[in-house]
């Protein structure tokens, strides 16, 4: 059901210096985070070809939480096929939010693994599911 690791998502106080290393560090640029409502305080960081790679975002103070307590917020893998993955994360017993983002094409289930990483699945649904 993964295609691959959509991004990683860094959460940080210290917004512009952290998208600045990541930019000169693998020549990546900054794209407009559709998903969120604020992008004064969300960027993402893309490849030449646009492919976004890391998400960093930042609130007024943000800090390490007893939930999140490294800056690595969470860890995004692109999927298919959601119906498919909502049974098997049901049966599973594994509680998880589902979400239709702001992208009309883009849905996303969200959960927290058995190590308190925080996970986030991608799922296009412009794209047909298999079978």
């Amino acid at each position: 059901m993964i295609e691959r690791i959509g991004h990683i998502n860094i959460k940080t106080p210290a917004f512009e210096e952290t998208c600045a290393f990541y930019e000169a560090l693998f020549d990546l640029r900054r794209v407009p985070a559709l998903t969120m409502a604020d992008q004064r305080i969300n960027a993402w960081l893309a490849t030449a070809d646009g492919h976004a790679v890391i998400h960093v975002n930042t609130a007024i103070g943000a800090a390490p939480t007893a939930a999140s307590p490294a800056r690595l917020d969470h860890v995004a893998f692109e999927c298919r096929d959601v119906a498919a993955m909502r049974a098997r994360l049901d049966a599973l017993g594994v509680p998880h939010v589902h979400a239709v983002s702001r992208v009309p094409t883009l849905e996303q289930i969200f959960f927290t693994d058995l190590n308190g990483i925080r996970i986030e699945l991608t799922f296009d649904t412009s794209k047909p599911s298999p079978g």
